[in-house]
């Protein structure tokens, strides 16, 4: 759908289809950038970085943001895309504001400095002098899905999910979007040339928790090689809740 009404715009604005033929952007690239940045998006406010107000403490803000700022709560606006994301993208998330202790007068609340390429502008296209008015019901409407909910807009679809920021054990498993579809995302966001000249892929939990043990099963055998076994550190590492109360020798040798 985004793709389809970029094409449209496109179409119809000389501007649009000056800047982006000049620019080397094609709208599938542009609609996966800005699908990214909004799943992103969608975690981080979890955490209640985002319409913290400005002499509150971070993770104060709401944690629904981004449909607040839809239902015009930080500001009104002609056009949510062009109006209201653009900023917060290029402008807001990618700005040090530190002098002023990260407040941003549009929104008239605090949003964190986000240094990286993804709210960078792709392929660094003219946001300020370019108006992308992509529809807004693009992002939310009344339209009632066959599943009956309400809502077929990218924050109608993305509000039904459960964005989590924790990633669990390897084996814990929530009905939840975490982490790790975002890195999922991002790199496939990435074209292959990208991922393997910058190293953007995303390690699987799996991994980092295997790697995780491995560092420090090897730390404490360095450091109590004389006091315990490299396998019994091991297994406390691995079966530690299985380990039993006749090993609290071990775990004591460990304090």
């Amino acid at each position: 759908w985004t793709k389809e009404t970029l094409d449209e715009l496109i179409s119809k604005d000389s501007k649009i289809r000056s800047d982006f033929k000049t620019k080397n952007i094609n709208t599938v690239d542009f609609s996966k950038k800005l699908l990214g940045q909004i799943v992103f998006l969608y975690f981080l406010q979890k955490k209640g970085w985002f319409g913290v107000a400005r002499d509150a403490d971070w993770g104060t803000g709401p944690k629904n943001f981004l449909r607040e700022l839809f239902d015009g709560k930080h500001g009104k606006y002609k056009n949510f895309y062009n109006d209201i994301l653009e900023p917060l993208f290029y402008e807001a998330l990618r700005n040090d504001r530190s002098y002023d202790d990260d407040y941003y007068r549009l929104f008239n609340c605090k949003i964190p400095f986000l240094n990286g390429g993804l709210f960078d502008p792709i392929n660094n296209y003219d946001w300020v002098h370019t108006d992308i008015n992509l529809p807004d019901d693009l992002f939310s409407n009344e339209i009632i899905t066959k599943e009956r909910d309400k809502g077929t807009g990218i924050l109608d679809i993305f509000d039904r999910y459960n964005f989590t920021v924790k990633e669990d054990e390897p084996l814990e498993k929530e009905v939840a979007v975490d982490p790790e579809m975002l890195g999922k995302v991002f790199e496939n966001l990435l074209e292959v040339k990208d991922r393997k000249s910058k190293g953007t892929y995303y390690t699987p939990r799996e991994v980092v928790h295997y790697m995780c043990q491995q560092s420090l099963i090897n730390y404490l055998a360095t450091e109590m090689e004389e006091k315990v076994s490299k396998d019994d550190i091991e297994k406390l590492i691995k079966y530690g809740e299985q380990f039993g109360e006749n090993n609290t020798d071990l775990i004591d040798s460990l304090k």
